[in-house]
């Protein structure tokens, strides 16, 4: 368990709990780079704070989710997954799709929902998807996955134009194709959260 009062974890990863962010604000403003950054804090170790699925209060509608589970108190500082839902889809996605992973691994699952319909622009303009133009910052390790036969984001347009893109631009690309839709198979989302974790090894 971890010793964190909702509020002091809220203060730790605001700058991921920063749930507000729409695809109209990046038109309006052109900015995709984050501003929060995590407030002062008591620390984040193994304490008091009950596993389970708890809702964070950031807002009344579209609320964040965490999901701390038991396997977390084999850490001193559990890694944190932020797992952005889909388009249309609510935070309850979110968890949804990485709980059992979570449960294997030990790792906290953060899951804010978006103020519209969908996040779009945040990835590598918060480095230290999709690519926009635009400041980037870092160069972090990405895994990216794409179904075959994905008709909402056909491959060829999307994953195989921009994985060839970040490789020739420095960035360590870790890319599995699958047969599939649009969608995360499992096996492909345990491979991330082992590739995931070996990052913090």
């Amino acid at each position: 368990m971890h010793d964190l009062t909702r509020r002091s974890f809220v203060g730790a990863v605001s700058a991921a709990a920063v749930g507000a962010i729409s695809a109209q604000a990046f038109a309006d403003t052109g900015a995709s780079r984050l501003k929060a950054r995590p407030g002062a804090s008591k620390g984040i170790s193994k304490g008091s704070a009950d596993a389970g699925l708890q809702k964070l209060g950031l807002r009344a509608d579209r609320d964040a989710l965490l999901y701390i589970p038991e396997s977390s108190s084999k850490f001193d500082k559990a890694p944190l997954v932020v797992s952005l839902h889909g388009a249309t889809r609510n935070a309850d996605r979110g968890i949804e799709l990485l709980r059992s992973l979570a449960d294997e691994h030990g790792f906290l699952l953060l899951a804010p929902a978006s103020e519209a319909g969908t996040w779009d622009a945040i990835g590598l303009a918060n480095g230290d998807g999709f690519i926009v133009p635009g400041e980037r910052a870092g160069k972090p390790p990405v895994f990216i996955s794409h179904g075959t036969i994905d008709n909402v984001l056909p491959i060829d347009q999307c994953s195989r134009r921009i994985v060839p893109q970040l490789k020739r631009e420095g960035y360590n690309v870790t890319y599995r194709e699958f047969e599939g839709k649009h969608t995360l198979p499992p096996e492909v989302a345990a491979e991330a959260m082992r590739w995931f974790m070996d990052l913090q090894a």
